[in-house]
This record gives structure tokens, sequence and C-alpha cells, in this order.
């Protein structure tokens, strides 16, 4: 049970994780609002997805009446919410099983990454902490997650963690990529290309990285800023303006929301991660898997797994996080492409897909088995 399958981090890992483990686990896919590219990546894939047919208000999401046809029709072993809405959702959904089905919730972001979050979202969380008892399981993806809710009041019974994962063959080094890339954007073959892959919300903190940028650019005149993600585009007021406020506004190439993403990410010479408040962000993980070294700020559980101390600075401390990227594109690419090694091994033993998606299906199984007989 999902809110919605429109591109984004959450809403890629569920799907990552559904079709690694469609092998072994039948699944069907609940999401609130129709639609959505994700949607359509599982539909390809093979897998059912339902839609309650939604608005985006909270208040026509739980459409109770739908979610018991569906329940009847698949009639699950269990129930995995994915998100807040979705985590509610999954609750309803479940008792509609006769006998009752065990519900799991599944949690992936921090409290400090909720600013930009609607009024009815924020009043959904709050729901979450008087029902946090019910489900049995709730599965968080970094430590930070964990403290942030509990600090809300969320249940401390039965939290798990299970990072997210990452296809270590979709994302890997690919050495044409660079030369691809600056073909594709037309920028001169001695170019530094500095990367940012995010959707463009408040705590993302894209004012950081634009400041940072300014004093990379004058630092190094063959740099260049490359960014990527949803409402990265010309309709976005706020985004105008910081790209105003940019001194080399020039050497800034914004390309939006791309499908292409395991493509272009190894052409990047580094990557930096500027966000205010973080869980576990997929795009430090797919940098990593690509070999790509990433400076970052200390949101979340990046600078744990990043697993290098010395690439991690402040939140909002622009200056260090334009010092650092100045030292990273300095080194040789022999150099660079020694560290991004290191990450990828990290990432390859500690938070590959097979890994990850191993550690769902031994927790469902667990937890089905806590289904009673329905005779």
């Amino acid at each position: 049970m999902i809110s919605n399958l429109m591109a984004g981090g959450a809403e890629t890992m569920l799907s990552k994780v559904v079709r690694a483990t469609a092998g072994e686990i039948e699944h069907s896919v609940v999401s609130m609002i129709d639609g959505g590219a994700i949607a359509a990546e599982l539909k390809n894939a093979g897998i059912p997805v339902h839609f309650l047919g939604a608005g985006r208000n909270f208040s026509a999401a739980l459409r109770i009446g739908k979610i018991r046809q569906i329940v009847r029709a698949v009639m699950p072993d269990l129930v995995q919410g994915w998100m807040y809405h979705g985590n509610i959702a999954a609750s309803v959904a479940a008792s509609a099983r006769r006998p009752p089905v065990p519900v799991l919730w599944n949690i992936r972001q921090s409290i400090g990454s909720l600013r930009d979050e609607s009024f009815l979202t924020l009043l959904t969380i709050l729901l979450g902490t008087p029902l946090s008892g019910s489900p049995r399981v709730i599965i968080y993806n970094s430590r930070r997650a964990i403290e942030d809710h509990e600090r809300l009041g969320y249940s401390r019974k039965r939290r798990v963690i299970i990072a997210n994962g990452f296809d270590t063959e979709a994302y890997q080094p690919d050495p044409a990529a660079r030369a691809a890339l600056l073909s594709q954007l037309g920028l001169p073959t001695d170019a530094a290309i500095v990367g940012r892959i995010a959707n463009f919300r408040t705590y993302k903190d894209y004012p950081t990285l634009f400041a940072a940028f300014a004093a990379i650019a004058r630092a190094n005149p063959r740099a260049y800023l490359i960014v990527i993600g949803r409402e990265l585009d010309p309709d976005n007021p706020a985004l105008r303006r910081l790209i105003a406020s940019q001194p080399a506004q020039d050497r800034v190439r914004i390309l939006g929301e791309r499908a292409d993403v395991a493509r272009l990410l190894p052409g990047f010479d580094i990557m930096l991660s500027s966000s205010s408040a973080e869980a576990f962000p997929n795009v430090l993980g797919e940098a990593m898997a690509c070999a790509v070294p990433t400076i970052t700020t200390d949101a979340g559980d990046c600078g744990e797994i990043l697993g290098d101390p010395t690439r991690v600075v402040p939140v909002g401390d622009s200056a260090a996080l334009a010092q650092k990227a100045i030292e990273f594109l300095a080194l040789t690419p022999e150099r660079r492409a020694t560290i991004g090694a290191t990450d990828r091994a990290r990432v390859i033993a500690n938070f590959s897909l097979e890994k990850i998606a191993a550690e769902y299906v031994a927790l469902w199984r667990r937890e089905a088995a806590f289904l009673p007989s329905s005779g």
C-alpha cells in the first residue's frame, strides 16, 4: 500500500524491492492515486497494480470500500505499508481481511525533511503516533528516521532497519559515460563535472548547492554544475531566481527529471549532496555504485552510509561543501577513481539490492507465519 507511484526515491525503492523478490513473493501493489512512472514500471514487470482512485487530498485517500474489494480479490497473507498514507491504508486493508492478517509499516524519511510537506501529510504523521503500536513491525531505512519518529511518540516495539538497496549492475562505472555526457551537453572535453541529483524540495537545499558552486566556479574555471530532478525546469520560479543569482550561470545545466540517470551519473567527476535533512537518499548509494566520489552534508545517515568522515560537511555550510569539491576536482582522475572504487565496494558489501531484498523476504516470511488459519 502506497500513496502514489510517481517518480521518487521511496517509490523507486518499492519498485526495486518488489521486482527483485517477485520470484519468491506474489505481490500486488495498491496505490491511492492513479498513474505514475513507477506504476508503468511495475506493470511492465508483470506486477499487478491496483488504484484506489483517490485525489491528492487525504480525506479522499482511504476509500475503505475499494480497499475491501481489493483485499477480497487478492486475499493477502500480509500487508506492507509504504510511507505515511500507505501505512494507515495498510492497517485498514489488513483489518478488512478475514481473518485479519499481519500489517507492517515502512517509514522512509526523517522528520527534518518534512518542512515542505502538506498540512494533511503532517496530520497523517501525527495520526500515526497513536496507531503505531498496531503494526507487527515498523521498518525504517535509517537510524535518524527512528530517532525522529520515536521522539514524536512512535512505538519503539518491533522497530527494524532495512537500508536502501542498489542494483550494482544497473549502476556501475562506465568509462564512456563522461565523453558521452560532454558531447550531449556541448561542453569542452576538459570540463570538470559537478553533479547533483535531487527533486526540487526544500530539504534538498538547493540554495546551499548554488552558493557552493559559485565558490567552486571562481576557483575552477573548468567547473560545470549539472542538476537532475523533478521540478528542475524553466517553469520553476524559485529555481529561476537561484540561477539568476549565480555568477557562473552560464556553467549551470538543468536537465530536469530524467529516466536515464544510470547512464548519466557515471559521467560526473564528483557529486554533491547539499541536503539539510535526509534519511537514506537513494542517489548517494547510486553514486557510490557508479564509483563517483560524493561529498555530502551531515544529513540523516549520509555520513554513516558514505563511511568517510573527510567527505562529510556540516548542514548548510556552502563554504565547506565548496572547499571539499575544489579539493576533489584538483585530484588526478586516477585518484578519484580509486576513491570511487572503494565506495562501490562498500555498496556491494553493505547495500546491494540482493542483500536488502533477502532481508525483506526473510521478514515477510517470518511475519506471515502469524497468519491465523481461516479453515
